[in-house]
């Protein structure tokens, strides 16, 4: 009895044992599952969490962060010097960097911007319209400043003058050598129209001009300047200098083509003292920004969007009147005016279009979608010629068979005598060989680089084909050699 329950209960213990462990298992194999569940949904999270700091961190309002600009623009108590100080202001709002270089005035900053280009340590210029630019190293435009600047003529008696008679002989100052105002002075009173004035013109800085004049060593002071900038509203209303108007202001500008009209309207400094006290007309001269090609797109894009918010007329000016500058206006800023703003690439992607220029990626998108279109084609080439020459193939040897046979059929076929025959089967093996070759032939141009992800599927459905024929032919060989056997037998 003992020997009996023995091996009864031994069976009754493993069999126990193998469904207890494979239990284990099964519960580990959960608890894994469970587990690889939870980590993919931990990354997911994280991953999620990790995009939304990133997206925090993007400010979408185009910081000038990236923008170092070094601008050329004059005396310090001139327009253009101010106008470049609001600039530097409103880039370090926005973590951008702008740095005002002093200078003498137009004539200088030409200069200094030119010379500057070959190590690139000045990009921008502010330059009156008008100042001889040269041909190298070529400067290019970057905007054309609305409004512009006037040409004033200030002096204690200055509205005394009704006509261009009334300037003979006078003393005017003409600011200093090398500036853009004394440039227009010279272009004015140097001419052959104004020369039997006999005008004597003085140059010296704006504050000292305007202390010669107090002291009567000059008559009048001479200034190419903002009609609202400081220096004027203080002659004007503190030192009671008065502005000369010049009545035939249109004709002079019609011989001098940098050269407009606009007028001051009566009362513009003082409307309770009424000063000017008249309509006022004046010469004005445009106001250019130049640069020597040393700045990046993205710089020339951070000083025009800092010039559209000091000038909000700035992109319909430069859009609607013509640039009669001579000076070329810089791709950028073309492309600036065109699209009335920065592209979006300009705007949110500044570091890749100083690599290449966003009118340039239509091109390559271009030249990326035709290549794509010959690869396609050259793919769908490449299939036919594979296809061709298995049909080719496969009608060789059906057309020696003879009869209305079909690769199909030969599966079923029972060899005769002539099928047993040695050129027959000769025959059998040169199409398996060129099917092999075929075969191989398709298999590597499936891995080319230049099949399209999911193409290479076209290619295993030829070689499906290719296997299948492979099979019937070597069926139909077997075959034919049993029968000769036998027949030999």
């Amino acid at each position: 009895m003992l020997r009996l329950s023995t091996p009864s209960t031994a069976p009754c213990a493993v069999t126990s044992g193998r469904t207890t462990s494979d239990t284990l298992r099964g519960v580990a194999a959960s608890q894994r599952k469970h587990l690889h569940i939870g980590t993919r949904v931990g990354v997911a999270i994280a991953t999620v969490i990790a995009v939304a700091i990133v997206v925090s961190r993007i400010d979408f309002r185009r910081p000038l962060e990236r923008a170092r600009i070094s601008i050329l623009s004059g005396e310090s108590a001139g327009n253009h010097y101010a106008i470049v100080e609001h600039l530097k202001k409103a880039a370090a709002a926005q973590h951008g960097r702008v740095q005002n270089l002093e200078s003498l005035g137009s004539i200088e900053n030409v200069q200094r911007l030119g010379s500057a280009a070959a190590k690139c340590k000045t990009q921008f210029a502010l330059v009156q319209d008008g100042v001889p630019i040269p041909e190298t190293p070529p400067l290019e435009l970057v905007a054309r400043l609305p409004g512009g600047e006037a040409a004033l003529l200030l002096g204690p008696k200055a509205g005394a003058i009704h006509e261009l008679t009334d300037l003979a002989h006078l003393r005017i100052g003409s600011g200093p050598e090398g500036s853009g105002t004394a440039l227009v002075a010279h272009a004015i009173f140097d001419s052959p129209e104004f020369k039997p004035l006999g005008v004597t013109l003085s140059p010296h800085p704006m504050t000292e001009q305007l202390d010669l004049v107090a002291k009567g060593q000059l008559d009048l002071a001479f200034f190419v300047i903002d009609a609202h900038a400081p220096v004027i509203e203080n002659a004007i209303r503190e030192r009671g200098f008065q502005i000369a108007g010049l009545p035939h202001a249109e004709a002079i500008a019609t011989r001098l083509p940098h050269l407009g009209a606009t007028t001051l309207v009566a009362g513009l400094y003082d409307p309770v003292r009424v000063l000017p006290a008249a309509d006022t007309t004046v010469l004005r001269v445009e106001t250019l920004v130049l640069g020597n090609g040393c700045a990046t797109r993205s710089q020339t894009i951070a000083l025009l969007d800092l010039l559209s918010h000091e000038f909000p007329d700035l992109i319909r000016y430069n859009r609607e009147t013509p640039n009669d500058t001579g000076v070329t206006l810089a791709d950028p800023a073309k492309s600036y005016f065109d699209h009335q703003g920065p592209e979006l690439a300009d705007r949110y992607a500044p570091w890749l279009v100083d690599y290449m220029a966003p009118g340039n990626w239509a091109w390559v998108v271009m030249g990326v979608s035709v290549l794509f279109n010959l690869m396609a084609f050259g793919n769908r080439y490449q299939l036919y010629r594979i296809d061709a020459a298995r049909v080719r193939i496969e009608r060789e040897l059906l057309a020696q068979i003879g009869g209305s046979t079909t690769i199909g059929e030969l599966d079923r076929l029972r060899p005769d005598e002539r099928m047993r025959a040695p050129a027959m089967r000769d025959a059998i093996r040169k199409t398996l060989a060129d099917l092999d070759a075929l075969h191989a032939r398709s298999h590597h141009d499936s891995q080319s680089i230049v099949v399209p992800m999911g193409a290479e599927m076209a290619y295993r459905y030829q070689e499906n084909l290719i296997e299948q024929t492979t099979a019937i032919l070597h069926g139909l060989l077997q075959r034919c050699e049993a029968g000769e056997r036998a027949a030999q037998a």
